[in-house]
């Protein structure tokens, strides 16, 4: 946790979405044999992104729910490729301005967590076919 100027509380979450998000996809075909294959990038990317976005959404809330204020920062992280290294590093790659009316009025069963972005100030990086790039925290 960090307190900004102004008193704003910034929470950082470590992801580890390696540890989460299946490489895999498993099936039952008609045979009874487990079939298994690896998943499609793009599949991996959009759930990788939903993730992310999804344990920013559920910190901001557990943040909003004990703290009287009424904004709150989640920097979301996790290993990202450095180019200039070319090596793996936990880096930021969603910073999330969540203010409480509107975390209120989001309707949670309905939403998908990478859209319900739009309503925030943030800042994120995702490409479909490359996933998530470093980002700048707010």
């Amino acid at each position: 946790m960090v307190v900004h100027e102004g008193g704003v509380l910034e929470a950082r979450v470590a992801i580890h979405s390696s540890d989460v998000i299946p490489t895999e996809i498993k099936s039952l075909p008609k045979s009874g044999k487990l079939s298994t294959k690896a998943m499609p990038a793009g599949r991996f990317y959009e759930l990788h992104q939903d993730y992310v976005c999804s344990c920013a959404l559920r910190a901001s809330r557990e943040l909003l729910a004990i703290l009287p204020d009424d904004l709150v920062i989640v920097t979301t992280l996790d290993n990202v490729l450095n180019s200039s290294t070319g090596h793996m590093e936990n880096q930021p790659i969603l910073s999330v301005a969540f203010s409480r009316p509107t975390v209120d009025g989001l309707n949670l069963e309905a939403i998908d967590p990478s859209d319900a972005m739009k309503n925030f100030v943030h800042n994120m990086s995702f490409k479909k076919g490359a996933g998530f790039l470093a980002v700048a925290a707010l």
